[in-house]
């Protein structure tokens, strides 16, 4: 489904090399985390995947990717300020997952989230719901989305605790391949099936279980 081969990525600024020559492969439900410290490289690893672009101001790269990122959702850390200062229609209407809902689909979708069906076509600005909002917005969109792999860059960090069930509930009845940065033990444990460690510059498998 999808294979890195020999990934380099190299720090622009002081030159730090954050993963050398990384290959694998991902297949078709398989959940992969990537660990390690803060700065060695694992978000930055994320938003090559999804598009490289988002690493042009400070990271060199080369290698090669077989896969398609029109199949893939990402849930960054955070929103960008351009889109907290989207009212929830724009934000929603970004998503190709949003016009297709039927009527009663989208009321599915409001129940699932705790939102009035009225919010999603309102002027309310998307910065004004809290982070846990935020990111269960944000990752059902994702979800309902067609894509066969999500991104997630700890997704866990912004949520209070009916947030973090509810994320928990989404993830374990979604059939696809999962990739995430946490620190998360719990999550981890509960999640991961492949598991990264990202230390000076290399990234080291840790094992493998069903």
């Amino acid at each position: 489904m999808l294979q890195v081969r020999d990934l380099t990525l190299t720090h622009t600024r002081d030159l730090r090399t954050l993963a050398e020559k990384f290959s694998f492969t991902l297949n078709e439900e398989d959940k992969a985390v990537l660990i390690g410290e803060e700065g060695n490289g694992k978000s930055t690893l994320l938003k090559w995947l999804y598009d490289p672009v988002l690493i042009e101001g400070y990271c060199q790269w080369s290698g090669q990717m077989v896969g398609d990122r029109a199949a893939m959702g990402y849930l960054a850390q955070e929103l960008t300020a351009e889109e907290r200062e989207l009212s929830l229609y724009q934000f929603c209407c970004e998503s190709p997952a949003f016009l297709d809902l039927s009527p009663r689909e989208l009321g599915e979708v409001a129940r699932q989230l705790s939102f009035p069906v009225e919010e999603y076509f309102s002027d309310r600005p998307v910065g004004t719901l809290s982070g846990g909002e935020q990111s269960r917005l944000r990752l059902c969109m994702l979800m309902r989305s067609d894509v066969n792999l999500l991104i997630l860059d700890e997704p866990t960090n912004p949520l209070d605790i009916a947030s973090r069930e509810w994320m928990e509930d989404a993830l374990e009845d979604y059939g696809e391949a999962l990739m995430f940065v946490s620190h998360d033990r719990y999550f981890i444990e509960k999640f991961a099936t492949r598991i990264w460690a990202f230390e000076d510059g290399q990234v080291t498998a840790r094992g493998r279980r069903p």
